[in-house]
């Protein structure tokens, strides 16, 4: 679990949670933990054992398969003498 800390001067609700101003709460949901990463309002401390940073690649995962491109197949000619 990591630990979320409100850094503003009024108490804070988000996704029904209630966030003290100055003192970390443990969140385990990997979405507020997330979004609290990137966040200025927030101080998001990551410490805490068991928790996987999320991993972004551009690369597809084998097992997928291949997606069409988009817009009209190109048209297909015979290879006929005229």
């Amino acid at each position: 679990m990591a630990r979320i800390t409100w850094l503003g001067e009024d108490e804070c609700a988000w996704n029904n949670v209630t966030f003290p101003p100055g003192v970390p709460v443990e969140i385990a949901d990997p979405y507020m933990i997330g979004k609290a990463r990137n966040n200025p309002f927030f101080r998001l401390d990551e410490t805490v054992s068991g928790l996987m940073p999320e991993t972004w690649t551009n690369t597809p995962p084998d097992d997928l398969p291949l997606k069409r491109k988009r817009g009209r197949p190109p048209k297909v000619r015979d290879n006929v003498d005229q």
